[in-house]
């Protein structure tokens, strides 16, 4: 079905980019977005429509110059999504064609997209990565079960539960959930009953945002363990003299022949505590810099240690807040800080991926997607299940992952890449770099997860940015002239670095220097330099 081309919009609606008259645009082709005001220009008859985009971007359509279309149907939770993630990492999709051919349109989610992306964290070739992951999600959907239980629920609680309100859906239905479910729960057993024979211990470690589903996952996969022989810790406010011990806190309850399941861990003074401004410099500092060490003193006593990420969008987490507030039953989970934590989504992105980048030195991050917390919980179990040794395993009865919704993230493949392209641009360029995003952080007027695009954009363009700036109060200026200029001439300075890097990579390539080509590599030299020197700006 064609859809119409610039439709009249009003607020509230979500819409698709088609082009945007702007070349060098951080909102790019594909990009959605919602109207959040309508105005007019007084030299056009065309209005002018105030978008925030969902890549963080506020910037207006003009209806004289630009092109979208409404937004029908989500364009992400299909093939056009898992092509998009490729392009957009500069692997041309017709190379993995005979993968995502295999792929029904219907079967690739949100999820299948999320995680195609993380793939590219990881070391190696990115198109074997991206190639390795289609090939095991076309083998997951194809072995899942093709007919449903009759009269399945796929409701993931009951109505009471959110007061009357819209109850979340899982892909899998509690019938089949079910099934895959307790076999994996015997054989949890198993692994229970041979590290208290052989006095072993494992620490199991859940972080993740307000609502991302720690509780609940680690309620479902202990259901029937002997309580004798496994702890769950959720600790509340640290004393003053567990402060000074931090990790001795967390470390007394991790005990031979049990298994320790931490509901947020020490963890919290390199995410939470930062964050929400609990804890001093110093002493986050300090963290990052011994927590390595920590964890290497558990695995050469012979702890088996396994790190996992609960991964939600700001729309599941908003969701779920909305859902405890109006449930009769889980409405005292809602705290004044939850309120805090959705203004603070990107500075707990910030903090996690700083954690990501800097403590798996001893044990990899999993990274578990839990919008749908019947498959992360299964894919949790399932991580542990295959990563661990103990009597009588039965491969066969722990089965596949759904890869869709699981990455560990194990590899230093950012920092790795970039070194290699240093020696393109030199050091004096290295520092043009380094010194406009410290510059950009340090003037507050974006939050850093944002950066990326500030690198090649230009001059021009962030001026832009900087008039929309003044007209909304609510948003960060640059009040001292002298301070706007200067990053201004950084922004220049960076911009002309980036495109000549670009293109001269293209060049090595042998690749085409189109307008398309360059913007799609610069994209990806924004996200690795963000990486590499945001990361390690403090």
């Amino acid at each position: 079905m064609s859809k119409e081309i610039n439709p009249p919009l009003k607020v509230g609606d979500r819409i698709v980019l088609i082009s945007m008259e702007d070349p060098i645009s951080p909102v790019t082709v594909g990009t959605k977005g919602t109207v959040k005001g309508v105005g007019s220009d007084p030299w056009s008859t065309e209005p002018i429509y105030y978008v925030d985009w969902d890549n963080n971007r506020f910037i207006n359509l003009i209806g004289d110059t630009d092109m979208w279309y409404k937004d029908e149907e989500d364009l992400v939770e299909s093939k056009e999504g898992l092509i998009n993630v490729l392009t957009d990492n500069d692997i041309d999709p017709s190379r993995l064609e005979d993968l995502l051919s295999q792929l029904p349109d219907e079967e690739v989610t949100d999820l299948s997209v999320r995680n195609l992306e993380r793939k590219f964290l990881k070391s190696g070739d990115p198109e074997q990565n991206a190639r390795k992951y289609l090939k095991k999600l076309v083998k997951s959907i194809q072995n899942r079960e093709q007919t449903p239980e009759e009269d399945d629920d796929y409701s993931v609680e009951d109505e009471l539960v959110y007061g009357g309100e819209e109850p979340e859906v899982s892909a899998i239905g509690r019938k089949q959930f079910k099934k895959e479910l307790l076999p994996l729960q015997v054989e949890l057993l198993k692994l229970q009953e041979h590290i208290k024979e052989a006095g072993k211990a494992i620490a199991v470690v859940f972080e993740g945002r307000d609502t991302a589903g720690k509780g609940s996952t680690i309620r479902t996969i202990t259901k029937y363990l002997d309580p004798k022989f496994f702890n769950v810790v959720a600790l509340g406010i640290a004393t003053p003299e567990e402060r000074k011990d931090w990790f001795g806190r967390y470390e007394k309850y991790i005990e031979p022949g049990k298994i320790t399941f931490f509901d947020r861990s020490w963890y919290n003074r390199g995410i939470v505590e930062p964050v929400m401004g609990y804890s001093s410099e110093e002493e986050y500092e300090e963290f990052m810099n011994t927590v390595n060490d920590f964890e290497q003193s558990l695995v050469d006593r012979g702890v088996d240690l396994y790190k996992f990420w609960l991964s939600i969008t700001p729309k599941t987490q908003e969701k779920r807040f909305d859902l405890r507030k109006s449930s009769p039953l889980k409405y005292w989970k809602f705290s004044p800080n939850d309120e805090k934590s959705l203004e603070k989504w990107d500075d707990y992105t910030e903090y996690k991926e700083k954690v990501f980048q800097h403590t798996k030195e001893s044990v990899p991050w999993t990274v578990v997607d839990t919008n749908d917390k019947r498959v992360g919980s299964l894919n949790l179990l399932r991580h542990i299940l295959k990563n661990s040794d103990y009597k009588d395993k039965d491969e066969s009865t722990i089965g596949d992952t759904y890869p869709e919704s699981i990455t560990t993230i194990n590899e230093e493949s950012i920092i790795d890449e970039l070194n290699k392209l240093l020696p393109v641009f030199g050091t004096p360029n290295h520092d043009v770099i380094f010194n406009f995003l410290k510059a950009l952080r340090d003037s507050g007027i974006v939050n850093m997860m944002q950066s990326p695009d500030f690198t090649w954009s230009g001059k021009d363009f962030l001026e832009k940015y900087l008039k929309i700036q003044e007209l909304q109060d609510s948003y960060q200026q640059i009040e001292d002239e002298e301070e706007k200029e200067n990053l201004l001439q950084l922004a220049e300075k960076s911009q002309q670095v980036m495109i000549n890097m670009a293109m001269r990579e293209l060049e090595k390539e042998g690749k085409e220097l189109s307008v398309s080509n360059v913007n799609s590599k610069l994209r990806r030299l924004g996200t690795l330099a963000f990486r590499y020197f945001v990361l390690r700006l403090n």
